[in-house]
Parts: structure tokens; C-alpha cells; sequence
């Protein structure tokens, strides 16, 4: 029977109807079973996570709700030609858990493998069971894609745990080169990065593990590695990563002006001469009485009072209290400070300020602060983990700033009787938004006598200059407009500065000598201004830095070399060691006023922020390289530039003291005067005993001249032994011996071989026997 014949019997239309439902339901499993096969469009991290995750258990439980750090951090990973992301922050500032719910979002959503790396297998674990794992749980969005975890199915260990779209979460510990083996993930991340287990000690030593890490995603396009930790040191593997980074900062505009600004890390008492001048975070002490109730007596404390962060419009210097602090930041965004080393290197900054953490409050960063003032140790867990910057300790070096501005003098005149020649030192400064401040010539006066005594006459900023504006009605108004370092205006503030006469006691006025001005940020405009002939009739000096590394003190780059320097046409640019001006600075800093080499200070520079700069900067020692040393500031964002202006000063007079023969005769050592400068040699490493030596055998000590035997030639005599007092001499011929082997002592002369005749017409006799 054919087909045909048997279904000419039924009539079509039924059959459609019997067979739509199943056709529906084909057609129905073929689009859901099709959509596995398509991946998914990228969807801002962000909003997926909110709009998908839930964190069961915290102080915040719930579905996640992100802050404006975490979002800009979250947002990185999906910025065009992003490939290392990295974040310098303090502790508890939601690191950890915002790496989980970025990892779930490339292996959920987009389906990729992920590796997280933490500083042993215990905290890897850590992570895995109290962030990522619950996570994966809590969320019934992600139901679809989790593997059952039971008896009956698979299992799968915490080191890695797998989705049902064939994507996997690696989590591993760094301690052994063993993890960065066999596995490979397009997200890659590394937390605790400030850890020194980061760098590798394993065999092979490639470097800090970051390098291998980064090669677990060497095979995808577009691959991102992400390093969050806190700094320890400047060496550490967080500090020199983000170095290399754009480091973004939050700007945001404060309600107060509207200007944008970001969170410096100032923390000072207003009011006080402790007090870091423009914007951070200030606070009040009120005096606080209370009874004792054992004497019965009102007992007096401080305590903290009003605390805000302080506006850094000159023009506004409100407070911003701490409730309006989570408004004005979700209203402002990451802004990169720098351009980066390479292309694709972001970087985020924060510090305590910002964290939201209930344990992180402004009044507790204040009470750290105030901490380490009554106790200095407690200094690097400031730094570390509350400023969220590499520490620099204190080593040496060190000056209090206090104790300078305590020296300052009332003189008779202008200028000391004592001072014989002056000497100007120019910094030239850029200025910056970010610490309201205005493109500027900063300039001190150093004025110097017999013996090298000096006195800090004056200092001077020049930041604007003054206009008049002369409307219709012909009313003047006065105003001011920024000053163009190097610039004709520039120029002439300067010239009027250096022609400003310095009058002593008796009537007699100061003559500058020279004026050392650095044009390193500006060579071509800076040169430019010191080849004017205004300027070279004012003896102006084109100054710029060497580039130096670690030293030992006292055997650093002179502070001027004629080798050093570069003609530029009839100009010459000259290089000087900063190094070695800054030692002898500090050396000088150490003497009693009224001494040789000493400082004294004029009264002009009390209260302002002069001592401060000028102590920016410590001497820290190398700790791998014993005795190695180097000038740094401990904050890279303080000042320092009345330090950079003394160093020019004391430039042009060395500068001035190899030209001239009365400059040495005038300000030079008296001869009854001995210089009171400490003896500070350059530290060398200690010598290590060797066992090898210790084992050498040693000749026996015999001595050295003994009886000479009679000459063998007529009219020869050997020459008698010298008398114990007389230094003995070395017989000629004595073979010396060279290396790390002990040197044997010379023979007796009845020891000597025979010979006919020695060198220096020396005779040698035969011995007996």
C-alpha cells in the first residue's frame, strides 16, 4: 500500500492542527537550546552586577549597590585598550568583594576563564569561601549557569570552580612558582599586591610575580590583570606598578563654590603651627574639664572638636562636613593626574577619606594622626594604612621645623653687619589645580660671612602681576593676572627683586654676587631669560639639576664641576649636584647659631610655612646596600621648594668661590677657626669573617734581620742589622704575595740563597751547612 493512498483518507487541515502544537514546542526548544550558542553583548559591569547579584551576609547585605569608587573601578575593565588595572587604597575599602563580582560577571555573563591569585593558598581559599561563593549562591539570577554541587554530582575543589557554560574560577596562592603553571584566564587579578611574597623567590627568580602572572593571559585579546593593595614601601609591587599607571584621582565640585577639587591627604590641627597651609582635612581641639574623683580636683583635656575638609578655593576655604561628604563624591569623577608609561595603565588613588566603612570615620583618621604625634612608631600604620601611601621611615636627616623657626632674630638693619656677600636662589614652580596654587617664581636671599656663616635674609614669591583697568567713566580698578614663569613680566619682577638694596648697621649696602636660578622645567625659556643682557648684568646663573641615585654622604657629585658644564651659545647651563648641597645643608641645619657654617634666620619668615619646606625632605638609607643614601620627601605632594631655593643659593656661592680669590679670602676660615661640622664618614658594610681564610694555614713569625754572615767578595761587608728602634727594611728580592692568601713573613738573610751579587749592591754569603 502506498503512503499516499493512506493519507488521502484524513483530511489535511486536521493534521496541521494535531501536529502545531509540537511543531511550537520544537521551534521553542530550538530558540532557548540557540541562545547558548550566542554569546552575550557586554553590558556595563556596573549595572549588571547591581541589576543581578546579591551579597547574603555583611554589614550591608543585599542586592549590591555600588559606590562611586567601586563603579569607576568596576567601569575600567571595559575601557578601550585597558590592560592593567591597578588601585593604591587602604584596608577594608571593598577590594576583595569587588573582585568577586567582577569575576562573576566575565564568567557568568561573558563566559570567560578567570584566575585570582592572593599571597598564599590559605587566603586564596579565604576568598573563594567567604566572597565568590556565596555570592554564586545568593544570586537566583545565576541559577541557570551553577553546576549542582552535591554527593551525587560533581564536585568541584575551591581552587576551581566550574559553570555549566564551560567557564572557571581559578583561585590561587603565590607562595610556590607552581601556580602560575598549567592554567590560563582572560581576567587575571592579584589582591594584597603590597605584599613582599610578591616578590618572587622561588627558582628562577623572574622578577615580582606580577610579570608572571600577567602570562596566564598572554593568549587572549584584550586580556586585563588587576593588582589592589596597600603599600608598604615605595619598592613594593603595588607602589611600582601604579607608579607606571596614569593615577587617577576623584575630582569633585564642592557645594559650597562649585570648585572641582580631589581629597588631599592633609590631616592638620587649624590654628596651629603644625597647620599644612590650603586645603585637607582640619580639625579643632576644645579644652574639656573634668573632676578627678579621686582628688577631687577639675582636670583639663583636649579634645577633638569640629572636624571638615577645607576647601581648596582661596576665595571660599569653607569646611565640607563629613554627612555631605557621600553626595559630593558621587558627584564627581576619576580624573588621570599623569600620562602613563605605556598605553592602557590606569591607575585609582584613595585613602581613608573616602572609605565608607563605619570604622574609618574622619574622627578616627584624626585620632591617628594625633597618635603619632605623642607616639612616633605608630607613624608607618598612619602612612600605610590610613593615607594609603609607601612609608619612608625617618632615618636620618630629619629636622624639626619648629625648632628653626624658634632661631629666627630682630636685627639692628635689613641686612647683619656680619653678611659680606649675597646670594640669590630662584625656583621656578608650574603650579596646580589640585593644590590651588599659581604658576610662580619662588626666590630666598642668602646672605653670607667669615667662616661661611649665613643668614636667611628674605624670600619672596611671584605669582602675579598687577594691572589697572580704567572703565568709560574713567573709575580705576586694581587687579592682578598670573605671572608667566621666564616670561618679560617674570623678567623684570626679577631684576627689580635683585636690585632691591640690602642696607647694614653702618650704612654700607649688600652687594649680590650672584643669582642661581633653575631652569630645568623650562630649559629653552629659562635660558632664554638669563642670556637677556639685564639679566647677565645681574649676574644671573642657569642652573639644573644632575641626575642622581643613591650615594654615600660625602663622596657625592661637587656641587659644581667646570666639566659640567654645557655652552649654549654665550650661556652656559650649569649642572649641580643637589645630593651634596642638601648634606651640607643639613650638616649646617645641626650648628648652633654663632658658629661656623651656621644658619640664622630673619623674623619675616616666622609663622609662615618657610620651615616646613625647608625641612621637607629626609636622608633615607638603603636598606639592601648598607651606607647608600638618598634625599626624599616623605609626602610626594608637600613642598619643598625653600629647600630647592637654598640649594640654588649655595650653588652660586660655589659657583662664586671658584672664580674669585676674594670671595675664598672673604667668607673662608679664619685660621684659629676650626670648622665645628661633624665627622660624618660614609657608612660602609660591616666586613664578613671568612671561614676560608680562618683555615689557611700561616707562616710561622720569624724575624726579620738576623746575624749577616761575613761578604764573599773583598772589601764587602754585609751590612749590620738596624737597632730595634729604627724601622726595619725589606730585603730586596723577598717574593710578596697577592690574593686573599695570608703574606708570609721575609726571611732571615741566613736563610737567603746564595748569590754573587744582589740587587742594590747588597752582598749575600753563603750560608753554613
Amino acid at each position: 500500500m502506498r503512503h499516499r493512498d493512506v493519507f488521502d483518507d484524513y483530511d489535511l487541515e486536521v493534521l496541521r492542527d494535531l501536529t502545531a502544537p509540537g511543531i511550537e514546542a520544537l521551534f521553542d526548544g530550538m530558540e532557548r537550546g540557540s541562545q547558548a550558542l550566542i554569546p552575550n553583548e557586554p553590558t556595563p559591569i556596573a549595572d549588571w552586577i547591581e541589576d543581578n547579584l546579591v551579597i547574603p551576609t555583611g554589614p550591608r547585605p543585599g542586592p549590591v549597590e555600588l559606590d562611586i569608587v567601586q563603579r569607576s573601578v568596576a567601569g575600567a575593565f571595559q575601557e578601550e585598550g585597558a590592560r592593567r588595572i591597578s588601585w593604591l587604597k587602604p584596608p577594608r575599602a571593598g577590594s576583595s568583594t569587588l573582585l568577586a563580582l567582577i569575576h562573576i560577571y566575565y564568567g557568568a555573563w561573558e563566559g570567560y576563564d578567570t584566575i585570582f591569585y592572593e599571597r598564599s593558598d590559605g587566603d586564596a581559599q579565604k576568598w573563594h569561601d567567604d566572597r565568590l561563593y556565596p555570592i554564586l549562591q545568593a544570586s537566583t539570577a545565576l541559577t541557570s549557569v551553577l553546576r549542582p554541587d552535591s554527593r551525587s554530582g560533581v564536585q568541584d575543589a575551591w581552587t576551581d570552580r566550574y559553570l555549566r557554560n564551560g567557564a572557571v574560577f581559578q583561585q590561587r596562592g603565590v607562595q610556590t612558582d607552581g601556580a602560575f603553571k598549567a592554567i590560563r584566564g582572560f581576567i587575571v587579578s592579584i589582591d594584597e599586591a603590597g605584599d613582599p611574597v610578591f616578590f618572587a623567590t622561588g627558582k628562577g627568580k623572574e622578577g615580582n610575580k606580577v610579570g608572571l602572572a600577567g602570562r596566564r593571559a598572554s593568549e587572549y585579546v584584550g586580556s586585563k590583570l588587576y593588582l589592589g593593595g596597600t603599600p608598604t614601601v615605595p619598592e613594593s609591587v603595588i607602589a611600582v606598578e601604579h607608579a607606571k599607571s596614569d593615577k587617577r584621582v576623584l575630582k569633585m565640585p564642592f557645594a559650597c563654590c562649585g570648585h572641582v577639587q580631589e581629597f588631599h591627604r592633609n590631616v592638620s590641627e587649624a590654628g596651629a603651627k603644625t597647620e599644612i597651609a590650603g586645603p585637607g582635612l582640619k580639625f579643632r581641639c576644645v579644652d574639656v574639664v573634668v573632676r578627678n574623683p579621686e582628688t577631687g580636683e577639675d582636670e583639663t583635656f583636649r579634645e577633638v572638636g569640629e572636624i571638615g575638609y577645607e576647601c581648596a578655593n582661596p576665595a571660599c576655604r569653607k569646611w565640607l562636613v563629613e554627612a555631605d561628604r557621600d553626595e559630593t563624591m558621587e558627584a564627581g569623577a576619576f580624573t588621570p593626574t599623569r600620562r602613563p608609561d605605556e598605553p592602557g595603565l590606569i591607575g585609582f588613588e584613595t585613602w581613608a577619606i573616602h572609605s565608607k566603612d563605619p570604622e574609618t570615620r574622619w574622627i578616627h583618621i584624626v585620632r591617628k594622626y594625633l597618635s603619632t604625634i605623642v607616639d612616633p612608631t605608630q607613624r608607618q600604620d598612619y602612612v600605610n594604612l590610613w593615607l594609603g601611601i609607601p612609608y619612608v621611615p625617618d632615618v636620618e636627616g630629619k629636622r624639626d621645623p619648629e625648632g628653626l623657626e624658634a632661631r629666627c632674630e630682630d636685627w639692628e638693619a635689613p641686612c647683619p653687619q656680619q653678611v659680606l656677600e649675597g646670594y640669590w636662589g630662584v625656583d621656578k614652580q608650574t603650579g596646580s589645580e589640585r593644590f590651588g596654587t599659581l604658576p610662580r617664581h619662588e626666590a630666598v636671599l642668602v646672605g653670607v660671612g667669615k667662616n661661611e656663616e649665613k643668614w636667611v635674609l628674605d624670600r619672596r614669591i611671584l605669582d602675579r602681576v598687577p594691572t589697572m583697568h580704567v572703565d568709560d567713566e574713567g573709575v580705576v580698578t586694581e587687579d592682578w593676572e598670573r605671572l608667566v614663569p621666564f616670561g618679560p613680566d617674570a623678567a623684570r619682577q626679577l631684576w627689580d627683586m635683585v636690585d632691591e638694596p640690602w642696607r647694614r648697621p653702618d650704612g654700607s649696602l649688600l652687594k649680590i654676587q650672584r643669582v642661581g636660578i633653575d631652569v630645568s622645567d623650562e630649559q629653552e625659556r629659562g635660558m632664554a631669560m638669563v642670556a637677556h643682557p639685564e639679566s647677565r648684568r645681574r649676574r644671573f646663573l642657569a642652573m639644573k639639576g644632575r641626575s642622581e641615585t643613591w650615594g654615600y654622604v660625602g663622596k657625592r657629585a661637587e656641587a659644581i664641576q667646570g666639566s659640567a658644564t654645557v655652552a649654549r651659545g654665550a650661556t652656559k647651563l650649569n649642572l649641580i649636584g643637589t645630593q651634596g648641597i642638601k648634606d651640607y645643608v643639613d650638616m649646617c641645619l645641626g650648628i648652633e647659631p654663632g658658629q661656623p657654617f651656621s644658619f640664622h634666620f630673619a623674623r619675616s619668615l616666622e609663622g609662615t610655612d618657610f620651615f616646613r619646606q625647608l625641612t621637607a625632605e629626609t636622608l633615607v638609607f638603603d636598606e639592601k646596600r648598607p651606607g647608600l643614601s638618598k634625599w626624599m620627601k616623605e609626602f610626594e605632594h608637600h613642598p619643598n621648594e625653600a629647600l630647592d631655593c637654598v640649594v640654588m643659593a649655595i650653588a652660586a656661592m660655589r659657583y662664586q668661590w671658584r672664580k674669585s680669590a676674594v670671595t675664598r679670602k672673604a667668607i673662608g676660615l679664619d685660621e684659629d677657626v676650626r670648622a665645628m661640622r661633624p665627622n660624618r664618614k660614609p657608612e660602609s658594610p660591616p666586613e664578613r669573617p671568612s671561614s676560608a681564610k680562618a683555615d689557611m694555614p700561616r707562616a710561622a713569625p720569624v724575624a726579620l734581620h738576623g746575624p749577616r754572615p761575613s761578604g764573599n767578595r773583598a772589601g764587602s761587608e754585609p751590612r749590620p742589622a738596624p737597632a730595634p728602634a729604627v724601622a726595619p727594611r725589606a730585603l730586596s728580592g723577598v717574593r710578596r704575595l697577592s690574593g686573599d692568601r695570608p703574606r708570609g713573613a721575609a726571611p732571615v738573610a741566613v736563610e737567603a740563597p746564595a748569590r754573587a751579587s744582589g740587587r742594590y749592591d747588597v752582598v749575600y754569603a753563603e750560608a753554613d751547612g
